[in-house]
């Protein structure tokens, strides 16, 4: 009995099989490139991306939905500052909130983005106030890289030290 080459089940096989062989290949090759986003993307890609979370942040702020608003904010800030905390504020207010400017260099992690908006602190209120924000790319995904408040606040209430690090009101 005479075996069957190779070359001979490649020619039984080069109907349909061939074609789907390609179809699984591209379908692979679709799937890994949509399990990385970010990994490769173009400098022109990262800008249309901050952009476009900006523009999207700025209609969750304008709707005055706190609770998706958190979500903009960079992990260690969201690490910090619990959900309820940050829904539960109202000591700055503001409206007519748009975008003024975006700084971004080609292919950096980070970008400075200005808007203007009327803002209310403590009864006081700007119109036209510059609120300005650091962004950060994270994941593939650009974030407001924000301080949690309470280091502020900290600082601002907590008694001054001396030199020998006693605290004043020790003396």
């Amino acid at each position: 009995m005479v075996k069957p080459e190779i070359r001979d089940m490649h020619m039984i096989n080069s109907g349909t099989g061939i074609w789907f062989d390609v179809a699984v290949g591209i379908l692979a090759v679709l799937i890994l490139s949509a399990c990385n986003p970010g990994r490769s993307t173009s400098p022109e890609e990262l800008r249309a991306r901050l952009e476009d979370r900006v523009a999207r942040y700025l209609e969750v702020r304008s709707a005055g939905n706190t609770e998706k608003e958190y979500e903009f904010f960079q992990s260690e800030y969201r690490k910090e500052v619990p959900r309820e905390l940050f829904v539960s504020r109202k000591n700055v207010q503001y409206r007519n909130i748009r975008l003024e400017k975006i700084e971004y260099q080609q292919g950096e992690q980070e970008a400075r983005v200005i808007l203007k908006a009327d803002v209310k602190i403590m009864g006081f209120e700007m119109k036209d106030a510059p609120v300005r924000q650091r962004w950060v790319l994270e994941d593939g995904l650009w974030f407001i890289a924000a301080k949690p408040p309470k280091d502020s606040l900290r600082q601002m209430f907590s008694p001054a030290a001396d030199p020998q690090g006693r605290q004043q009101n020790e003396k």
